[in-house]
């Protein structure tokens, strides 16, 4: 015969005093947030802001038309947006006065990989597009 294994008795948990005291929005606020120092003054951020306003960045983008009407750059436009592309009209002033509106696909950080895109985008639109450079 084997005696029988005591078995413990069940941890009871000590007994917790809640509040009933109802602690306002502003008193909660209070102790949940923590004081933080900011890194910079707002006359530095200002300064880093302007600097970084100031950086200029270039990339390159297909050039698929020019038109010296709108409503020509607005169709080529409508005919890439159609096919899956994000376009985009640009107007320049001549130095005769005249106006034209390129159409621009893409946008690509290098030429090399503006390359990549021109025979996709011949392909599909059936223009040659050529690459610009926009500083």
């Amino acid at each position: 015969f084997v005696p029988p294994t005591p078995v413990p008795a069940p941890a009871i948990a000590p007994k917790t005093e809640v509040s009933s005291k109802k602690i306002g929005a502003k008193e909660l606020e209070k102790k949940v947030k923590k004081k933080v120092t900011p890194k910079y003054t707002k006359k530095e951020v200002a300064v880093i802001a302007s600097h970084i306003k100031n950086i200029k960045t270039s990339y390159y983008t297909l050039q698929i038309g020019a038109f010296s009407t709108k409503k020509f750059a607005k169709e080529l436009q409508e005919l890439a947006k159609n096919k899956g592309y994000k376009a985009l009209i640009k107007i320049f002033k001549q130095p005769n006065g005249k106006v034209l509106y390129k159409v621009f696909v893409g946008k690509f950080l290098t030429r090399r990989e503006a390359e990549k895109y021109i025979e996709k985008v011949h392909k599909d639109l059936g223009i040659k597009p050529f690459i610009v450079e926009v500083r």
